[in-house]
């Protein structure tokens, strides 16, 4: 489930690039949360604090700072911002040099 959080990540960050709002960003971070659960309850189902919103391990410290991370912060975020701030007139493999330092960003298939 944490390998969803990259994908977060790049939400957030077009939701920034676009100027969608606080609101928006918000919106599909709680999304993503929610995913990030139900994909837990399907790779753990012998797991029952998975299928349960308040008790799932996605849920607990760890993996929701490092989502709120990775979605205020972190690199995935910072490419998926540039793209979209400049329309998608870039390539992505742009975005990640110029934001990045040419790191390959994990929420994207290299």
């Amino acid at each position: 489930a944490a390998a969803l959080i990259p994908v977060v990540a790049l939400a957030a960050g077009w939701c920034d690039g676009l100027g969608l709002g606080g609101n928006t960003k918000a919106a599909v971070i709680r999304t993503g949360l929610e995913e990030i659960r139900v994909a837990c309850a399907f790779l753990h189902p012998d797991r029952e604090s998975c299928t349960q919103p308040v008790s799932c391990p996605a849920l607990e410290d760890s993996p929701l700072a490092q989502l709120l991370a990775a979605c205020y912060g972190g690199p995935d975020r910072a490419c998926a911002h540039f793209f979209a701030a400049e329309g998608g007139a870039v390539r992505w493999e742009e975005a990640e040099c110029e934001v990045a330092g040419g790191d390959r960003s994990a929420g994207v298939v290299n």
